[in-house]
């Protein structure tokens, strides 16, 4: 850490007064000041003030760090985030590849290397600031490849087609793209539904180049030159007309276009299928399905709710300069059997009324949505997802929760849901070979599509 940043405080959080007792002495002797919490929200509310240099966690529980990395990120603080903890050290397939930077440190009371791990680190180069983008938040297979995916995208690569059900947030990962693109370039969204018809505007495009200027609005023309480093956002390609689809090819093949401008395209319906019925031009498709995205719907990744709503919560409560607040568990499980029709919009405009009332008790008394009292298995799932590692600190929360559920149905639900993800990582890692994922996991290949079948793995 440079010079100036030493001179910051470093925020220690831990559930035991043995262990924030422990990292207070290891810091003084840093001759850093410290500030020990116990308690999440109070933490978050204190994170602008205080303008830490790092927030060190020692904890065993994914969702926690999750929290802390959405809380640093909602607050737009430069501190880095250090998670003590030997499990999450030698379990990385359960913590790789968060939305945010994160380093993870063997940790224990015990330990003396600990003590010089942690003062080397803290000596180290900060991470780059935050982008001023949201964050991809999720840990399911599909959203762990999208964020793979996007470290592999470039300047000056070719279009992106972004599929996905509406309320998906297929803008928001455009938007995210061409923050980490370039963020200083302009940002021009079109909706494709009012350039069919009478609208002359991609009439305008089309002929740019023969004008020798790009079709752009005022405030980004810089007198006597082209702009550079811009993305056109085509939005709602599907609903282009026969004749729309035709000047839109003709821009995406036009070289001084391609040489300037990165296209992505979102699609609220299958491209292929349209294709398919004659409803969308076979070469447009290919043109545009360069690099494909696809944002599934959100009853399809329900692991990923709880992340999901402590972000949602998190953020809203940052933007309104609220008290912080947490989901409580109950509201977990009541909404973790819910089918979300409106996906990630739906979600996040039920968390930021949540933030706006104060209670969940308003929440649930306002809303006309069918929350009905979560079964066994909701209870059983949300519980898990809420504690995806079981920190046994957490423990007696997630008994609670479950009620008076036998422990041999607990244990066969653990068992059920770590089989899934084991077998859908197997999927990831083969490219949905299934002979290969079933050789890989050492099963036969009936036993995988068995499993498949039965987990819904699809």
């Amino acid at each position: 850490m440079a010079t100036a940043s030493l001179q910051k405080p470093v925020i220690v959080f831990a559930k035991s007064a043995a262990e924030r007792g422990h990292w207070r002495s290891v810091l003084l002797r840093e001759r850093l000041r410290v500030f020990c919490f116990e308690r999440e929200t109070n933490c978050f509310d204190n994170l602008a003030s205080i303008d830490p240099a790092a927030v060190v966690l020692r904890t065993d529980s994914t969702p926690l760090v999750w929290r802390f990395g959405c809380a640093l990120h909602a607050c737009r603080s430069g501190a880095r985030l250090l998670v003590l903890s030997k499990t999450m050290m030698e379990n990385p397939v359960q913590t790789s590849n968060p939305p945010f930077p994160v380093q993870y440190l063997a940790s224990g009371l015990a330990e003396q290397l600990d003590c010089e791990a942690l003062k080397t680190t803290l000596r180290a180069p900060l991470p780059a600031a935050p982008l001023q983008e949201e964050l991809l938040v999720g840990d399911t297979p599909e959203i762990r490849g999208i964020r793979t995916a996007l470290a592999g995208v470039t300047k000056n690569c070719d279009p992106i087609l972004i599929t996905g059900e509406s309320g998906t947030g297929k803008e928001h990962l455009a938007r995210m793209i061409a923050q980490r693109i370039d963020g200083e370039g302009a940002f021009i969204r079109l909706d494709c539904a009012q350039l069919n018809g009478a609208s002359a505007d991609h009439d305008r495009m089309a002929a740019a180049h023969a004008a020798g200027d790009g079709w752009w609005p005022a405030s980004v023309v810089q007198a006597g030159t082209r702009p550079e480093g811009a993305t056109v956002l085509l939005h709602n390609v599907h609903c282009l007309d026969a004749a729309a689809q035709s000047k839109i090819l003709l821009l995406l093949e036009d070289n001084w276009w391609a040489s300037r401008v990165l296209f992505i395209a979102t699609a609220g319906v299958g491209l292929a299928d349209l294709v398919e019925r004659r409803r969308f031009r076979r070469d447009l498709f290919y043109r545009l399905n360069v690099i494909p995205f696809y944002l599934p719907p959100l009853r399809n990744r329900k692991p990923d709710l709880p992340l999901l709503m402590d972000h949602f919560v998190i953020a809203a409560c940052a933007r309104r300069n609220r008290s912080f607040m947490l989901p409580s568990a109950d509201l977990v499980q009541r909404l973790y059997g819910y089918p979300w029709p409106g996906n990630l919009d739906e979600l996040c405009d039920t968390m930021q009324r949540l933030v706006d009332l104060g209670s969940e008790t308003s929440l649930f008394a306002e809303s006309d949505q069918p929350w009905a009292q979560p079964t066994i298995r909701d209870t059983m799932a949300a519980a898990f997802e809420m504690e995806a590692d079981l920190d046994p600190s957490e423990i007696q929360k997630c008994m609670a929760a479950l009620g008076r559920v036998p422990l041999k149905s607990i244990c066969d639900h653990y068992v059920q849901r770590t089989e899934k993800k084991l077998m859908q990582q197997a999927l990831a890692v083969t490219s949905w070979n299934r002979k290969r994922a079933a050789a890989l996991l050492n099963i036969s290949y009936k036993s995988m599509l068995n499993k498949m079948r039965n987990y819904e793995i699809v």
